[in-house]
């Protein structure tokens, strides 16, 4: 969601205003960014090493920006004596970012401290006015604050830690916080994510004073947040060594979708309603103190609660990395534990024999397969005279080869035989699922052959076409699309089925597909079969009354004898 690219740039013909441009990826174009006033000259941009997307814009000014430049607001700086802002002639000449917090020297070598996402920062007072043109602010990996000085003789650079504590309070009445979620998120199409961070207050009396949990979002175009009302707890201070007052604040914060349903095609929904956009949540800045009061303290930020102000949580929309399908059998079928004919042998794939028939049944040739038990398992035992309806069932993978299930798909799907077996139909006709044109026929599927003589289908969510629409002249023909409802599959033959299963609905940023097999038995046998049977009885009847018709006159010939 960030800008690729940003550029600050100065209208000659505006009053000299400075502003920031962006450039969108997804729309190969510069937009326009947050604009300063006249009365500041912006000279440098920098963004923060925590890529959190907060970026710094300073000059005779500085200013803070959490989403790329987009928007942003002043940063005010507090120092000594409580005085707040730049003095005359002064302006940034150096500033540096790591994880979370920043630091920048000024023109007169004072040195200012600050936690991203809050509009003020405090100045060292405890280190000497530094020379802006010899000297260098640096973080170490550890957040530790140090300075590094030229110099004309060995050693030529001095490095000198700076004791930042004078920038935090001596006692906090924010004593804890818990983000309660992971810091990377993944919404599909349509999805939220709920989650509840809490905040402990050291003691109830100041609890409606400092209660906040402030939070801020990268890209408000491509993401929405909502926040309900706080819910009141006292954690027992024996389990959570808290004091004995303390107060737990925990709002409920829901992340979700912005807009997407503004994309009529699904192909502009692949490209501009995905992204990434951060979540920057934490306690609420304590207020600043802007009396005149010489006495008044300058120390701002909680020590203990100064990382956690850098929480930042990255959520990408778009297709999960593990999100896939599962398929579960319909009640009356069954997927065997064991099924020897289809499983390795040595570590081959068993070879199965398919047979491809015609239209009237009759069997034109046999295909010899792998069967790969590693991707399909047992075969669905499904008995012949039965419907097929397969379930389809949206899930997370994990790492152990098992899944989180999440619901079952809803959405309109599409199967095909991958050996190319046409001995099956559906349910329902077109005319029968009331659709008011042909887009949906079985005969427009579009095949295509791969290399390892499969077939796929070229329908997919970007090109398929929904039949509620048209000349409204209803078919008997088939209508070949599934869903949870009530059209299904009736086999024509028994034997071994490879399917795959397409979700072509708008569902999912994912190309959800999977791949599963049926062993359907029970059939009547062909006619063929079935001619040869009636002739063999008859004659087998013929013979037995035949016999026992000789036997009946031999023996009245004796009686009469």
């Amino acid at each position: 969601s960030f800008p690729t690219y940003l550029t600050l740039v100065q209208d000659t013909l505006n009053s000299n205003v400075y502003s920031i441009l962006l450039y969108n990826y997804k729309t190969k174009l510069w937009n326009q960014g947050m604009s300063f006033p006249s009365s500041n000259q912006i000279t440098h941009v920098e963004t923060s090493f925590s890529g959190s997307g907060i970026t710094f814009m300073w000059g005779d000014a500085l200013f803070m920006s959490p989403d790329g430049g987009q928007t942003g607001n002043p940063v005010f700086l507090k120092g000594a004596n409580n005085v707040v802002g730049f003095n005359n002639n002064e302006e940034v000449t150096h500033l540096v970012t790591s994880a979370g917090q920043f630091s920048f020297l000024t023109s007169q070598g004072r040195v200012f401290f600050g936690v991203e996402d809050i509009p003020y920062a405090v100045e060292i007072t405890n280190v000497t006015p530094l020379d802006p043109m010899s000297s260098k602010l640096q973080f170490d990996p550890f957040g530790n604050l140090f300075v590094l000085s030229i110099q004309s003789s060995m050693p030529y650079i001095t490095t000198t830690p700076i004791d930042i504590s004078p920038a935090f309070l001596n006692s906090c009445p924010q004593i804890s916080f818990n983000l309660n979620t992971s810091l990377t998120m993944y919404l599909d199409l349509g999805d939220s994510i709920t989650f509840s961070p809490s905040l402990v207050v050291d003691d109830f009396s100041v609890y409606n004073t400092y209660r906040s949990i402030a939070v801020s979002l990268s890209d408000p175009t491509l993401l929405s947040i909502s926040i309900t009302p706080e819910q009141l707890s006292f954690p027992p201070p024996s389990y959570y060594n808290l004091p004995e007052n303390s107060v737990s604040y925990t709002p409920t914060i829901t992340i979700s979708q912005n807009n997407y349903t503004q994309y009529s095609a699904f192909s502009d929904l692949l490209i501009f309603g995905q992204g990434e956009a951060s979540l920057r949540i934490g306690p609420k800045p304590l207020p600043i103190n802007n009396n005149n009061n010489n006495n008044a303290s300058v120390n701002t930020f909680c020590p203990d609660l100064s990382v956690s102000y850098s929480s930042v949580v990255r959520v990408q929309v778009g297709c999960p990395p593990k999100r896939t399908l599962i398929v579960k059998p319909p009640s009356l079928d069954k997927i065997p534990t064991e099924c020897k004919q289809y499983q390795p042998v040595n570590g081959e794939n068993a070879r199965v024999k398919i047979p491809k028939k015609s239209s009237a049944g009759a069997v034109l040739s046999t295909n010899t397969i792998s069967y790969d038990f590693a991707l399909l398992g047992c075969p669905i035992r499904h008995f012949y005279a039965n419907t097929f309806s397969p379930i389809l069932i949206l899930a997370d993978a994990n790492d152990d080869g098992t899944f989180n299930e999440i619901e079952q798909v809803p959405a309109d799907f599409i199967l095909w035989d991958t050996n190319d077996r046409t001995d099956f139909t559906y349910s329902e006709t077109l005319k029968k699922a009331r659709c008011m044109s042909t887009s949906a026929n079985a005969k427009n599927y579009k095949k295509i052959t791969l290399p390892d003589n499969t077939i796929e289908l070229e329908w997919t969510p970007v090109n398929y076409v929904p039949c509620w629409s048209g000349d409204g002249k209803y078919e008997n023909e088939p209508y070949p699309i599934l869903n949870s409802t009530s059209n299904s599959v009736i086999f024509q033959e028994e034997g071994l089925f490879i399917f795959k299963a397409r979700v072509v609905s708008p569902y999912s940023f994912c190309p959800l597909e999977v791949t599963f097999a049926v062993e359907v038995f029970g059939a009547p046998l062909a006619s063929l079969y079935s001619g040869i049977i009636a002739i063999c009885m008859a004659i087998v009847v013929a013979t037995f009354l035949g016999v026992n018709y000789r036997y009946f006159m031999q023996t009245r010939k004796l009686h009469e004898q």
